[in-house]
């Protein structure tokens, strides 16, 4: 056959013979872009014809093709669809087929929306067609037999008997609490009736509601045993995502990203828009993570992208516009009270600066105008987020392109966070068996400001510190709020404007990711597919950051600045690729016996390197980085290294009689980071499932519509240990092997930093699960509880070192830990009628964290926080064997000592009593209303032998709770979250509630006005000066961190179609949402959730946090 085309201007020319109907409706779909629907069967009956087509139009060339073939045709938006002749046409063409029935209607969704590219097809039979952009359709059938099937993704199918109807109007119903809804797991999907593992789900829709610029935040309270907490609120900050609790004391315990079928350990959620995100999937226990061998053993999320659709192109726009504020203030001293506390702790300078020297009285500083620049630092912060997508398709390609804009201004000057986002995809099916397709995603991120919860080796470098300690008050009336440096501050005591300073300061992070997944899948066999995937990421992150005169770091005259005006950038870049390919076979045998079997091998490589340059004292600070070359070399940095994993998979399914479903995987994973012998590790998992529901003595009772029992076993790894950590390393740097000759700048040299360890193999975390899945009343109620334990051994340890060896610690196999706990996830419909329903999702988890094992002979190690030198030598957390990983670890707070604890040896001179305790201070500093700490050991002195565990970082149990409400064309969701039985320690209270430091002029929490004073004689607050030994901390300042916050309220409206239509719209809404609204708590700092040091072994820190932001947007959402 010789094929010979042209066209112009949507003319159609062909010229062929012998050819089949099929391959010249291929020909004109090439010249014209027409789609076209048909029946399979109908159209291979015709025998080949001869063409001869000249610059005819659509139509003219239709009709000549099809005449006297007893087929018709009809075209609505660009789809052409082929049918039956009716029957009161006459044919002589084909006597065998009978009269085709033809069926029109329509699709809507379940509020009566249209739903395009809605697919019916004859069920058994090739006959496809595809709803337009009103919902309407038309399909031919051939006898009134036939079955129609209506499916579209996130909505139950629905089959229908034709019989005598010629209309059928179809009311598609959301599947959310279907339980054939497809669940998305680990190289493939499985219908969530036939999960035999541990899998969470995410109420996507839902989450776009939050007004939030990533996932993550979102996710907070969603899925039960998935802990989601912010260090604080920093723009540009992602989360940290924890599944049912940490497997690690050293090491990360965030989860393995697989996003699109990539897998990513070091993914970033700003590189996904979440208005892109179609579904996410939390795989949880071993038989559902196992298949990911060495990366699971943290848990695995599952991300799947919106991909296009059969029908009509469609877009979807969003735009919202809104503010951010702060959600708490400190409360600080008054101008008055300010006063009074400087005349107690430092009578000497509130003379000088504020009494006598300045001829006023402490009565004149009653309602004097007052400073507090938490007014000038916080400010109110604009937001707005806009979405645009175009998705669209037939049923052979399907395409979707999106972008996204989020820009969101600090609450805090000179901080925002902005970024771009857009995405593409591509799903092509070139044959009934041959299928390809791609995506890529693409992001630039912007952060910019300086970490106010970072600081240098002192507590007053910090942002917060500044801000709270300014003073309210100057004995001269001077301003300080626009003086860059208080004059009455000097030495180590200086204090520097902070609002000034921070919009001096640049500290600018920009982030470009790449990401592009491919694949391709061809049927070889009815039933075995072979499926080949490549994908390669990238990340390129410039940081930049410079100091000025004008910054408190740059400042000439802070005495702890030995750079004078300094800078660098700092370039780093990630990238990576993965291949790969798996090999599925799917069959049913007399509908008892489902199989479904996969095996594949992967490859996967990770570079990433950076490069920097820093200096100091440089001149011409106006052109900043520009200027880097005129100043004096600091530090040159320069890093590179790699790794790779190679990997085997398998898994099997098999599902008996639809009620016995059995599970088995294994993974075999070979890592670049451990030497040959160490190198492969092997992870096997299985796991079963009864469907009780399907037995004989479930099946005849209506109020269970659904009952499934689980168990599941299995073993996962981990890997997460620095590229070489095998191996020695070397260090060329002048700061610890420099040495100068001639009192010359010294030369750098090469010394050992870590001894290395080729005895490191994988972490293995062996967990077993068993859970109950529940449904009542038609799933109107839906109960799902799982009770797990998973033990990590040969834990991939930092561990201490004895100190003869030259090194303080070193990565070595040991140890192990433990956790266990309960999810609960409850579900409900409570109202379903025409105008108005009621749905509630509750989750909650309880987690049990335990050492079991640490190093040899090792029943505890501390962990030190280095927020001020002064706290350097204390450690405010301990691990212990048989306890969770992390306690906080401090003495005993025992309120103040009062005079009863005292001999007067003569008027106004107390001296401690022999049978007191001391403080740790020598008894003849200790005074009526210092500080008092338990005596543990009973041996009259506080000291190091008296320190004890003072509370727990670890919540009893978190979770969340979300309602949503619809009237009509209105709709409410309220969105709750919490944690409880947490504490925190608030570090803040130890400067800023009793000046733990002793700085002078210093301003103090309001809360310190009830402190013990001869005429206040209590035990809350210790006396002015009275804070005892530096660096100590005590269960004074741990809190109850327990929460439970509004987290998200969103209310919409649907505006009617008459309205929508004036704008071409099919769909069109104006919405309200908001973040962080509420929070009930009883913790005293600005916001419970904060964890300013944040690692396993260190939760819950607060000190100098970024203030967590409450959020309203106001938005419009449109379909066209």
């Amino acid at each position: 056959m010789h094929l010979h085309a042209a066209s112009f201007a949507q003319r159609i020319s062909i010229k062929a013979n012998n050819v089949s109907l099929e391959q010249v409706f291929g020909e004109i779909k090439k010249q014209t872009r027409y789609d076209f629907v048909y029946e399979e069967a109908l159209i291979k009956r015709i025998a080949p014809i001869n063409v001869n087509i000249q610059n005819l139009g659509l139509e003219a060339a239709l009709q000549q093709i099809l005449q006297d073939k007893a087929l018709d045709y009809s075209v609505t938006d660009k789809i052409v669809t082929i049918k039956h002749q009716l029957a009161s046409k006459k044919t002589d063409v084909l006597p065998a087929v009978q009269p085709a029935i033809t069926v029109r209607g329509k699709v809507t969704d379940d509020k009566g929306n249209p739903l395009p590219g809605t697919l019916i097809q004859e069920k058994g039979k090739g006959g496809k067609a595809v709803s337009e952009v009103g919902g309407n359709y038309m399909i031919t059938v051939p006898s009134l037999e036939a079955v129609l099937i209506f499916s579209f993704i996130g909505f139950q199918s629905q089959e229908i008997r034709v019989g005598e109807q010629r209309t059928i109007d179809i009311k598609m119903v959301p599947a959310e609490r279907d339980l054939d809804q497809v669940v998305v797991i680990g190289y493939g999907t499985v219908a969530k009736k036939d999960l035999t593992g541990a899998v969470g789900t995410a109420d996507i829709k839902e989450m776009e509601k939050a007004p939030v610029v990533n996932f993550d935040q979102a996710l907070a309270g969603r899925v039960a045993g998935v802990q989601v907490s912010n260090n604080d609120g920093q723009p540009g900050q992602e989360a940290n995502i924890v599944i049912r609790g940490g497997n690690s004391l050293t090491q990360s315990t965030a989860p393995l990203y697989v996003v699109d079928g990539f897998p990513m350990e070091d993914f970033s959620s700003s590189a996904l828009s979440n208005f892109d995100i179609a579904s996410i999937s939390v795989l949880k226990d071993a038989s559902a993570t196992a298949i990911y061998g060495s990366r699971g053993a943290n848990g695995v999320i599952v991300i799947e992208t919106k991909k296009g659709q059969a029908g009509k192109p469609t877009v979807d726009f969003s735009a919202s516009f809104g503010a951010q504020r702060v959600m708490k203030k400190m409360d600080m001293m008054s101008g008055y009270e300010f006063v009074k506390y400087q005349s107690e702790i430092y009578p000497t300078l509130a003379e000088r600066y504020y009494l006598d020297n300045v001829g006023k009285e402490l009565e004149d500083y009653r309602g004097v105008k007052e400073l507090d620049l938490q007014d000038r630092l916080f400010r109110t912060a604009p937001i707005s987020i806009y979405n645009i997508a175009l998705r669209g398709g037939n049923t052979s390609t399907r395409y979707a392109v999106s972008g996204s804009l989020f820009d969101q201004q600090g609450v805090i000057v000179n901080s925002s966070n902005k970024r771009y986002q857009g995405r593409l995809s591509l799903n092509q099916t070139i044959s009934d068996k041959l299928k390809a397709g791609f995506v890529i995603g693409m992001a630039k991120n912007t952060v910019d400001g300086t970490p106010v919860r970072t600081g240098t080796s002192t507590a007053t470098s910090y942002t917060l510190y500044r801000t709270w300690g300014f003073r309210p008050v100057t004995g001269t009336g001077v301003d300080l709020g626009d003086l860059l440096v208080d004059p009455e501050s000097e030495g180590l005591n200086l204090m520097v404007n902070p609002v000034i300073s921070l919009e001096n300061e640049v500290y600018l992070n920009t982030y470009s990711d790449l990401n592009i997944n491919a694949f391709i899948s061809y049927e070889m066999l009815k039933g075995l597919t072979l499926r080949v995937s490549g994908g390669t990421n990238s990340r390129t992150n410039p940081y930049k950051y410079f100091y000025n005169s004008q910054t408190y770091r740059g400042n000439p005259i802070n005495p702890s600045n030995f750079r004078g005006q300094y800078g660098g950038i700092i370039n780093r870049s990630a990238s990576g690729w993965v291949n790969e390919n798996t090999l599925t076979y799917r069959k049913y045998i007399n509908k008892n016996h489902v199989f479904d079997i996969m095996g594949g091998f992967t490859m996967q490589r990770r570079d990433s390197d950076s490069f920097g340059f820093e200096a100091d004292n440089i001149p011409n600070e106006e052109l900043l980085f520009s200027s880097l070359g005129g100043g004096t070399p600091y530090r040159n940095t320069s890093t590179q290294t790699y790794h790779t994993l190679a990997s085997f998979l398998a898994r099997g399914n098999y599902t008996l009689m639809t009620k016995y479903m059995f599970t088995a995987s294994m993974r075999a994973d070979g890592s670049s980071k451990f030497i040959d012998k160490n190198r492969w590790g092997y992870f096997p998992a299985g796991a079963f499932a009864w469907r009780m529901k399907n037995e004989e003595f479930l099946k005849d009772i209506s109020v269970i519509s659904d009952a499934k029992l689980r168990l599941g076993y299995g073993v996962t790894g981990n890997n997460r240990v620095r590229d070489f950590d095998r191996a020695p390393g070397l260090v060329y740097t002048d700061w610890n092997a420099g040495y100068s000759f001639g009192n010359t700048v010294p030369d750098k040299g090469l010394i050992m930093e870590s001894m290395g360890n080729r005895s490191l193999k994988w972490e293995s975390t062996v967990q077993s699960n068993i859970g109950l899945d529940l449904g009542l009343w038609e799933d109107r109620l839906q109960l799902t509880v799982d009770l797990y334990k998973k033990n990590t051994k040969d834990l991939l340890l930092l561990a201490n070192l004895p100190r003869t060896t030259g090194f303080i610690r070193e990565y070595r196999n040991i140890g192990e830990i433990e956790n266990k706990g309960l999810e609960i996830t409850l579900n409900t419909i409570n109202i379903k009628k025409k105008d108005f329903s009621w749905e509630t999702n509750f989750n909650i988890a309880f987690n049990r964290n335990k050492i079991i094992s640490l190093a040899e002979n090792e029943s505890n190690f501390l962990s030190t926080v280095g927020f001020d030198s002064n706290f350097t030598s204390s450690s405010p957390y301990i691990a212990m064997v048989n306890y969770p990983a992390a306690l906080y670890y401090g003495y005993i707070w025992d309120g103040n000592y009062q005079y009863s604890d005292f001999d007067e040896v003569s008027p106004g001179n107390f001296v401690l009593k022999p049978t007191v305790t001391t403080n740790g201070s020598s008894a003849d500093k200790i005074q009526p209303g210092d500080i008092k700490y338990k005596d543990i050991n009973g041996d009259m002195v506080v000291d190091d032998n008296d320190l004890a565990v003072i509370g727990n970082p670890e919540p009893i149990h978190i979770g969340g709770i979300n309602n949503v409400f619809n009237y009509k064309s209105f709709s409410l969701s309220a969105f709750f979250q919490w944690s409880y039985g947490n504490d925190n320690l608030n570090a803040n209270r130890l400067i800023f509630e009793g000046n733990g430091l002793f700085r002078p002029l210093l301003n103090q929490y309001a809360t310190y006005e009830n402190r013990w004073t001869p005429d206040n004689q209590n035990n809350e607050l210790y006396r002015s000066g009275g804070h005892g030994p530096f660096g100590a901390y005590s269960s004074r300042v741990i809190e109850d961190g327990s929460y439970i916050r509004l987290k998200t309220l969103s209310f919409s409206y649907t505006l009617p179609e008459s309205l929508s239509a004036k704008v071409y719209a099919s769909n069109l809404a104006v919405t309200f949402s908001g973040q962080n609204l509420i929070t009930w708590t009883n913790y005293s700092g600005l916001d419970p959730e904060v964890s300013t040091r944040h690692s396993a072994l260190t939760p819950g820190f607060d000190y100098s946090p970024y203030p967590m932001a409450r959020t309203f947007v106001f938005g419009i959402t449109a379909k066209f």
